[in-house]
């Protein structure tokens, strides 16, 4: 997605997570396996459309910090789609 190419965010996270270095995936070879940074995101909107589907919640107390675990988002069909 567009964060990897966001300077100020790359630069807040190098600032909060010192001394530990910001590893990207690209770093990690990822980006030469095809893998990028494009087909990430689209594997992770991917993900959660299921996640929702199946309707597993996707905010969790103990990692977001919400009341309850929740299902999010909305189920959106085409026009005249099933």
């Amino acid at each position: 997605g567009g964060g990897t190419r966001n300077p100020a965010l790359r630069a807040a996270l190098t600032r909060t997570l010192a001394p530990a270095p910001l590893i990207t995936f690209a770093d990690l070879g990822w980006d030469a396996r095809g893998f990028t940074d494009a087909t990430r995101e689209a594997a992770a909107f991917a993900f959660l459309g299921y996640a929702h589907a199946q309707g597993w919640p996707s905010t969790l107390p103990h990692t977001t910090g919400a009341a309850h675990a929740a299902r999010t988002g909305k189920w959106s069909p085409a026009p005249g789609a099933s």
